[in-house]
């Protein structure tokens, strides 16, 4: 599935109040460091941070871990999974 198909189904499924699964490379920028992959089984997007506010706000996609109930985000290009589905950039 294309990166930008899948940004597109998780805004479809949050808009329906349904969850989905995805798989992330982590990073840390102000530490420079990974801790790895990261899975999520429950998750819905969240509202964007204001780019003018925000640095890297147009690569960054908030979401709701719904298991764990915290707020968190990831780099846009490091998607890895979408419910089940791997990623392509292209």
């Amino acid at each position: 599935m294309k990166l930008y198909e899948a940004i597109k189904k998780m805004r479809q499924l949050t808009a329906e109040g349904k969850s989905f699964s995805m798989a992330f490379m982590s990073l840390n920028m102000s530490e420079m460091k990974s801790e790895g992959v990261v899975e999520v089984d429950n998750a819905r997007l969240r509202k964007k941070a204001d780019a003018k506010n925000y640095r890297n706000a147009d690569f960054l996609i908030p979401y709701m871990d719904l298991d764990k109930g915290e707020a968190r985000q990831f780099y846009l290009p490091l998607l890895m999974m979408f419910n089940g589905e791997k990623i392509t950039i292209r």
